[in-house]
Formats: structure tokens, sequence, C-alpha cells
């Protein structure tokens, strides 16, 4: 920031110092001189009264001691209420809803821990799968390992979200 502050400061001094590098770069042919006696005059006299003006008035012009209604005031009042809504009621309720989450949650893991859904197949499709699997196992040095539910639900999230990313930012639709 300091150093976009002095580079901008320096680029003031130097056009108005040196006006010529900025008129060079502009589409129409310029004019213009700046420093001419009766401009430069008329800007000394500005400046000066501006000058006496402030050095007699800076007295009247010091800041008091006041409370300014603004704008801020609605925040400043209702900012208090709502930290206080956030810590109170709507903490309550959402330690509440964490809870019946997991309640929700650890029920889904009882339910499926020891009733999969490969039970409700049919006996047939059992059938030809154990046969599957014994002739897959014989090929494979090692027993095969199944993704747990939790893996694919990570992984349906993930291929959604990345899908929105994609939606979101443009790369998607052409």
């Amino acid at each position: 920031m300091l150093m976009s502050m002095g580079l901008t400061a320096f680029l003031c001094l130097f056009i108005g110092i040196y006006p010529a590098i900025l008129y060079n770069i502009l589409p129409y042919p310029v004019d213009f001189v700046p420093y001419t006696t009766e401009k430069v005059v008329e800007k000394i006299a500005l400046l000066s009264f501006t000058l006496l003006g402030f050095w007699l008035l800076k007295d009247k012009i010091a800041g008091q001691p006041t409370i300014s209604l603004d704008t801020d005031w609605f925040y400043r009042k209702a900012g208090p209420a709502f930290m206080w809504f956030c810590r109170n009621p709507a903490s309550v309720f959402a330690s509440w809803k964490d809870l019946a989450y997991a309640k929700i949650c650890f029920a889904f893991i009882l339910l499926f821990r020891h009733n999969s859904p490969e039970l409700l197949l049919t006996a047939e499709k059992r059938v030809i799968q154990s046969r599957e699997r014994r002739q897959l196992a014989s090929r494979q040095p090692a027993p095969l390992d199944s993704l747990t539910i939790g893996f694919s639900i990570f992984m349906f999230t993930f291929i959604v979200a990345l899908f929105l990313l994609l939606l979101v930012f443009g790369k998607l639709v052409p």
C-alpha cells in the first residue's frame, strides 16, 4: 500500500511539473500551456487566500465532542441484539440440530452395520454373485476389500461439488 501511494504521489508531482508527458499520450493534439504568468498568479492568489482563511478560522473548525447520528446508528443499536441472538437462541438451535443429525447418522450406522443393502438381493443374484466372487477371488492374489458407503458418499459429494464449481466458473458451459 505504501509503495502504491508513493508511486501515485510521484506521478502526481511528475505530471504536475512536466505535463507534456500526459499531453503526448492523449488522442488529439493539445495546445494548452499550464504555466503562463496569468495562470500561475491566479493559482498563487487562490492558494494564498485559502491559507489565510484557514489560518484565521482554524479555531472555529476544530471538532467538538458530539454524538453524530449517521447511518451506522442502526448497526450500533442492532449489533448487540444480533450478537445476543447468535449467542443464545441460534446456538441452542444449532446444538439441537447437531444432536439430531448425530442421532440420525448413528441410526443409519446401526441399521447398515449388520443389515447391508446386499441382503436385499434375491437368492438367485446372491448365488451368481457368490460364484463370480469365488472365480474372481481365485484369480486375485489377495482378498478384495470393499469400499465403505461413507467413501462412496464422499466421492459422490466431491464429484457434485466439482461439477458445481465448474458450472459456476463457466468452464463447463461453452
